[in-house]
């Protein structure tokens, strides 16, 4: 812009905000809010209005991605032991030995 229109143009202040609620279940909401302000000659203020508004949606849109990801839903624990009619033992250890059953019908059927 030419030095002299400049002289001449009136700073104004522009202010923009965002902000966005986020249902988490359960009747619980999160609030995610930006707000910036600039101050440019009047020539020049849908632009930077624009801008401004892009920077906060892109904020708040990075606040609500790295909330829903801390915050994901945890599965609950499997548990650890499991009653079978040998008793009580480990998941694990019956998970174990259905594989092994598994691998070896796997070789009668294929005569490994």
């Amino acid at each position: 812009m030419n030095k002299k229109i400049m002289e001449k143009e009136k700073l104004v202040e522009v202010a923009r905000s965002y902000s966005r609620k986020v249902n988490m279940g359960n009747y619980e909401t999160s609030d995610f809010f930006c707000s910036k302000k600039e101050e440019c000659y009047k020539s020049e203020s849908e632009k930077v209005s624009a801008e401004l508004h892009d920077f906060c949606q892109a904020e708040v849109e990075f606040s609500v991605n790295a909330y829903k990801e801390e915050h994901k839903p945890v599965e609950p624990p499997k548990p650890a032991f499991q009653k079978s009619n040998r008793g009580w033992e480990s998941k694990t250890d019956h998970e174990d030995e259905v594989g092994e059953e598994k691998r070896f019908n796997d070789k009668k059927e294929y005569g490994n």
